[in-house]
This record gives C-alpha cells, structure tokens and sequence, in this order.
C-alpha cells in the first residue's frame, strides 16, 4: 500500500550513533506510539487523581474508556482499512484532491452509524446522570472518527505530526480530566472528551495542510471499480482478534465485575495485559526501520524492474534480494523481541511494582508478556503482506487469530486461573507461523502472483 513507509533511510544511512538511535527511537514512537500513549495517559489518571475522590468512579471511568477504544477500534475498522487503501491510491497517482472530500464522506458515514449505535446503546442500557451518557457517547464518535483521520495521516506519511497530536491530546485529556476529577465521573469524562475532541480537531488541520480544500463530499471508496472490500472485512476482524480475549474475560461472569450498566471489567486480566503491550516499542522499532531502509528500497527495485522490461535474470535476482530483506526483518523482531521478553519475564516483579500492580499477577503478566511478542511477530508478517498485497492471506490469518483466541479464551476460564492468558498467547504463536508459512509460499510465487494475481 502507497505510504506504507516512511523516511528515515538518510538519517540512518549516514548518521552518527547518535542519531541512529534517535531515529529507532522515532520509529518506536511512530511504530506504537498511539497505543502505548494512551495505555500511559490512563494509568497517570489512574494513579494521579486526588487521594479523596473515590477510588470506583476512577475504576468505572477508565473502564468505560477501554470499553470505547475496543468498540470504536472494531467499528471503525471495519471502513478504515477500505478508505486508507482509496487515498493511497488516489495518493499515488497523485489527484491529491480526491482525498478531503472522500475523508469527508468517511466522517459522515462514520458518525452517523457510530452516533446511532452508541446512543442507542448508552441510553437503553445503562442508568445515571443523561451527562455522562451523553458524554460517552461523544467520546464514541469522536474516537471512532480519530482513526478514519490517523490513517490518512499516516497515507500522507505525517508520521511525527500524528506523534505529537497524540502526545498534544493526551496530555491536555491527562489535564483536564485530573482538573474536572472532582466533578466525578461526568467530569472525568469530559476531561476525556475535551483532550480527544482537540486531538481530532488537530488532526484535521494537519490534513487540510496537506491536500487541497474539499469542493464537497464524495464517497468513492464505496465505488466497486475502485475499491478492495475485503480489506472491511480484514480490517473489521483483525480488531475483534485483538480485543477476542478482553471480551472473554469482561463477559463472563466468573472474571468480570460489572462496573457502570453493561459496562464490566476485569480486575484479573485488564491491568497485566495492558502493561504487557508496553513491550512492543523496541520491537517495532527495529522492525519499521528495517523496513523502510532495506525492503521498501528492495521493493522499490523490483517492480520498477518487472515495469522496466528488465531480463529475466536481473528479476529473479532482484527477488531474491527482496525475500532476503524480508525475512531479515521478520528476523529482527524474532531477536528484539525475545531479549525484551527475557528481561521482562526477570524484572516482572520489579514492573509490576512501579505501577502498583500486586504481584499476584506475575503469573498471568509473564504469559501475556509472550502473547503481546507473538502479535508483534504477527503485525509484522501482515504489514508485510499488505505491501504484497495479498490480502486473501491476510484474511485468513485475522480469522484464524479471532477464532483460535475467542475459542481458547473461553476454554481458559473453564480450566482456572492458572491456565488465564493461554487463549491469547497460542492463538498469536499458531496465526503467526501460519502467517510465516503463508508469506514464505507468496515469495515463491512472487512473479506469477504480480502478473496473474491471486
């Protein structure tokens, strides 16, 4: 896909050590930042709110906010995937025009359906103040509509502008919450809406700097000829795998802890898996850089070479380096990731300590700590197929991923306590060698798949 990448070949090919590290530091940030920005924001309100508020209407509030990053995630999911892919490639044939009146579209589509399925949610299942209903639901569309935007940003390779929206609405969301916190969980949630609705609002400035002014409101993307809906179906999917077992345990009844209406969390599950995904930075450092500095160039040369008429011998060539740029990539975070891992699993407890978890834990954190570096394997080998295209095999693995943890997730719950986490971790170890098994027969195939498809 067009933008996949993003530029930090120059630095890193002629830089001092210094600023090599400074641009892995970059890619991390870029690579994870979203996620692990806001894992960081609500823990700082977790921890930092004023020692007289009660501590559940904190509990309540950012299980609510857990509760709408999943649901606006799969939502949202299920049309981002289609509209990144349009602008890419409007993106690439350069009719940079095209792309504000289709986001547009996007955003309409988007609060309209989010706007309609959240209040008819909020306001028949759950009871309190019409306040902080209202303010859930708003905090629901404007979620859902940050992820239409972030990935046309990224599309755009505003990569360090999208960092420090984030860290910009973060912060003021950190900010006004804590300053609203003793206004209960009205005004905790609205300190959330004010840090997102600011964040959105950034966002869409950025992107008006980038492409011309919108002449009216388009939606191509839904346009047959142009479209790929299966990536609605990847995209969708892929979310529900993700947050497959956080559902389990929120569910069902012998994990979970109903916290405000439908709303449940899970004090067994929700605070080691959050912490265990802190640990993908290095990881997708490494591994973005890669990218962008062997693959992407490989890539490049490859089909300017099919495109170009080259011999036969110079493209196999050329396929072979293009394989081997790949595999050293997946390679990377095999390496990162298992160090990470193993110094994780040692300082677990030293961890858990600084965040104030209770090392009950432990058990359950060191489990997700390997579950959270099998995905990690996993988003690399379907970035990769993405750049490929080969979006059947991307579906089949975000469907094995949702089946195998939701179906494992529930069998964990049934066998105890010792066995929580399992579900998770061997649904992201079987989907990630399947997907290896699965990009390893694509680069087999690599020229007949380009010129036939399939």
């Amino acid at each position: 896909m067009a933008g996949i990448a993003f530029a930090l070949r120059p630095g890193v090919r002629k830089a001092s050590y210094a600023r090599v590290v400074g641009e892995y530091a970059v890619a991390g940030a870029i690579g994870s930042g979203p996620w692990v920005i806001s894992i960081l924001s609500m823990a700082v309100i977790g921890l930092g709110h004023p020692g007289t508020h009660d501590s559940r209407v904190v509990s309540t509030f950012l299980g609510t906010v857990t509760h709408l990053m999943a649901y606006s995630m799969i939502l949202a999911g299920g049309l981002q995937l289609v509209v990144a892919r349009y602008c890419a490639d409007r993106i690439y044939e350069r009719k940079l025009d095209a792309v504000a009146p289709n986001v547009l579209g996007a955003l309409s589509v988007t609060t309209a359906t989010s706007g309609v399925i959240g209040a008819a949610f909020v306001f028949l299942s759950m009871e309190g103040r019409y306040a902080y209903r209202a303010l859930v639901v708003t905090g629901f569309v404007v979620l859902t509509n940050i992820w239409i935007v972030s990935v046309i940003l990224s599309a755009l390779r505003e990569y360090a502008a999208l960092l420090w929206t984030y860290l910009f609405g973060y912060t003021l969301t950190v900010g006004a919450a804590l300053a609203l916190a003793r206004f209960g969980l009205a005004g905790l949630m609205a300190g959330f809406c004010v840090g997102h609705c600011a964040m959105f609002f950034a966002m869409l400035a950025q992107l008006g700097r980038k492409v011309p002014p919108p002449s009216g409101v388009t939606f191509g993307f839904f346009d047959r000829k142009k479209a790929f809906f299966d990536l609605a179906v990847i995209g969708f999917l892929f979310n529900v795998a993700v947050w497959g077992d956080k559902f389990v345990f929120w569910w069902h009844p012998i994990t979970s802890t109903r916290l405000f209406g439908p709303i449940r969390g899970s004090i067994v599950y929700d605070a080691p898996v959050s912490l265990a995904y802190l640990s993908v930075i290095p990881a997708m450092a490494v591994f973005f850089v890669r990218i962008e500095t062997e693959f992407a160039r490989e890539y490049d040369s490859f089909f300017r070479d099919l495109r170009e008429g080259s011999t036969l011998d110079a493209i196999e060539r050329q396929r072979d380096a293009l394989v081997t740029a790949a595999r050293a990539s997946i390679h990377d975070i095999f390496r990162v990731q298992a160090v990470v891992v193993a110094v994780l699993l040692l300082a677990a407890p030293s961890v858990l300590k600084a965040f104030h978890i209770p090392s009950l834990y432990l058990y359950l954190f060191r489990i997700d700590i390997v579950g959270v570096a099998c995905q990690v394997v996993l988003l690399g080998i379907l970035t990769l197929l993405f750049y490929l295209d080969h979006r059947r095999a991307a579906l089949v693995l975000v469907c094995t991923f949702a089946a195998i943890n939701v179906f494992l997730s529930l069998l964990s719950v049934r066998l105890g306590v010792r066995f929580y986490g399992y579900g998770f971790a061997i649904a992201a170890a079987v989907t990630s060698l399947l997907g290896l098994v699965l990009l390893s027969r694509r680069f087999d195939r690599l020229e007949f798949a380009t010129f036939v498809g399939g």
